[in-house]
This record gives C-alpha cells, structure tokens and sequence, in this order.
C-alpha cells in the first residue's frame, strides 16, 4: 500500500481526501489502458533514449521531438548514465512526447477523463481515481502527464515552444515530487551545495537568497546539485540532485562576466535567466552527497555579514514552510524527514551583508566545523 500525497497538502476548488493507493477492482480496472498507453508510447521512435540515477533510483527516459529532447536533456545532463553504468530492470519509466502524436494523446486524455476526483488551482488541474493509483497533471495547454504510481510510469505530452522558463529548467517537477514520495524520497525547496566535507543545505523562502548563494559557491569551486528543489532521503540524510539548470537575475549574471552564449535560455515574458551549469562547468555539478550542515540566507539584516547558530525550531520553520505547502507537497511524511534532518545537522543563519559575497568562505568555515 503506497501512501497518497495529494490529500494532505494539494490545495484546490475541491478539498475531499483521496485514499491511499490500495489493490482492488478499482485499480485493476487501469491495467488494459496502462498496457495501451505504454504500446501507443513506444510506437514512434524516440530522439532521446537513456538511463538516468533520480535522486539513487534508475529511470528509463524516452523523448519523441528533437526540440523536446533537447530541453529535457539539457536539464538533467549530468544524471545520464554513462556506457559502463549499466541498468538491466529501471525502477521508474518516464515517456514525452510532442503534442503532435494524436493516438497518445487520445490514450492519455481517455484515462484522464476515468479519474474521478478532480482539484483545480491557478493553472493547473490534478485528477486522481479513487484507489490513488492514477494521477493526471494538466498545466493549461502546455503539458500533460499521467502517472502509473504502482507500475512507476510517467507518461506525457509537452509543448516546447509553450512552456515557461521554470518548467524547461525543472521539468517535470510536480509528478517527479509525486514518483520519489512514494519511494521514501521527499522533494524540497532548498539548494545544496557541496565540497570534500559533505554537503550544504541552504534553506528558506522564495526571494531570501537561496540560488544566489548557491550559484557564488557554485563560482568558487564548489560543487552544486541544486539551487532551489532538491531531493532528500531521509536514511543518512543524502541529498540527492534533481536538476542542473537554475534561473538567475540578469545583473547577477554580469557581476560574474560572461558565460557561454549556449548554456542560457532567455525568455522575454521573464524576468529572469535560465542557465544550464552542466555546460558551463560539467565536473562540478554533483548528483548525490551527505548533508552536514543546513544555512539559512537572510537579506536586509543589520547583523555584519557572516554565521551565526540558528535554534532548530527556526530551522525547520524555514524550511518546512516553503517544502510542504507546495502543490503536491511532502506532508506528515515530509515533515519528519524535515525533523529528523534538522535534529541530527547543525543549522546556521547566513547574514549574506550588502552584496553576498562572503557567503562562500562562511560556508566551506560551516562544512569544516561539521564534521561527523
């Protein structure tokens, strides 16, 4: 029996709890149209085929439309397995295709319209059945998913040209968050950064400096998995990389001179940057690393720029609010996973001072001191 996110913290026009994913006639019914979605999906030949670690567990990727290939590559190039690395049975399956292969999207939609429970927000619209079994995501006219959670399918269409700068640097963010939680792997909204010593966790709420500092350390040697969703198991407190690409301020940008023209992707209805790290320092972006500390950046503070110990209830404050109360978010869960990462690691505030820029020597002085 998998437990259901959804209920627990999924925020809609309609607020009925879905039950946990149970065997029986109503998730049975979805074995013949899971087996016709699977079929339509292998029916053209990909763009893009490989194997991926998500966050510790190996996925098979198969991509139909070179731009769509090209964007979800670009995004998760270093979770590719390399030819040595091989995996006989993946433990999750993850089909896109452009919206242009009419028969898929006939089976998706079909097995959209047997969901029965429906919640609506800005946006989006998320479809359950009533075993908990099959979940459908559908972000207006550019993107639709529907997902297997006891076969582990993500199956999918995406317009490319459509989709929004933060959905081209973390695709399939929303039922990715969904697949881990059901595999004891919580998805949280905070950035981490690493060097010999182990990891960082910069934690807190949108706009408090959390890709900033993560992208300074990242200019300094650092290794980086992640600026603002990352993944995080609770069994030895790993995080775990879900992402390479970050959005950044266009004069953050050019306070560090020039990056490759290749590695952006501007979009003129954002005001931000997206840029791909994997193609500007491939051997710095890390997919997996034990977290020993946890920094929490703060802006605008009178305190001088540097560390100062936090309590664990303003931790986990910190980084809760932001985590759980995401769409789809970890819930109860995810909230013990928070607390027990928070009870074992010191926490620290960052007072990131006028410009930030001695974030970097105050967090490789927090990883020395935190040693196990």
């Amino acid at each position: 029996m998998l437990p259901c996110p959804t209920c627990k913290t999924f925020r809609g026009n309609q607020s009925q709890a879905i039950e946990a994913v149970t065997d029986g006639a109503d998730g049975s019914r979805f074995d013949d149209l899971a087996a016709v979605q699977v079929a339509a999906l292998g029916s053209r030949p990909p763009d893009l085929t490989a194997d991926l670690v998500l966050a510790g567990r190996t996925a098979r990727i198969r991509v139909t439309g070179p731009s769509l290939a090209r964007l979800f590559q670009r995004a998760v190039a270093h979770l590719v397995l390399g030819p040595r690395e091989t995996v006989l049975q993946p433990e999750m399956s993850i089909y896109l295709l452009e919206p242009d292969d009419t028969p898929t999207v006939r089976v998706l939609r079909e097995i959209s319209d047997d969901l029965q429970r429906t919640w609506r927000a800005p946006d989006l619209e998320v479809r359950s059945s009533a075993c908990g079994r099959m979940l459908s995501f559908a972000f207006g006219r550019r993107s639709h998913f529907v997902l297997d959670r006891e076969r582990r399918i993500l199956a999918g269409t995406q317009e490319p040209e459509c989709l929004r700068l933060f959905e081209r640097t973390k695709p399939l963010l929303l039922p990715l968050r969904v697949l881990l939680q059901d595999r004891g792997i919580q998805v949280v909204h905070a950035g981490l950064v690493a060097t010999a010593e182990g990891g960082a966790l910069i934690g807190g709420p949108e706009r408090s400096g959390k890709s900033s500092t993560a992208l300074r350390c990242f200019m300094a040697g650092f290794a980086l998995l992640g600026d603002d969703q990352v993944a995080l198991e609770s069994p030895g407190l790993v995080g775990h990389s879900l992402y390479n690409g970050v959005q950044v301020e266009p004069d953050w940008l050019r306070q560090f001179g020039s990056f490759p023209s290749r590695a952006l992707d501007q979009d003129s209805t954002d005001d931000k940057v997206g840029l791909f790290l994997s193609e500007v320092a491939a051997e710095r972006i890390g997919r997996s690393v034990p977290i020993r500390a946890i920094v929490l950046p703060r802006l605008g503070s009178s305190r001088p720029a540097g560390v100062v110990p936090a309590t664990k209830a303003e931790t986990l404050m910190r980084i809760a609010a932001s985590t759980l109360f995401q769409p789809l978010g970890a819930g109860i869960d995810g909230l013990r996973v928070l607390q027990r990462l928070v009870e074992r690691v010191p926490s620290y505030w960052l007072d990131l001072g006028d410009d930030g820029s001695s974030c970097v020597e105050a967090i490789r002085d927090v990883l020395r001191r935190s040693q196990p």
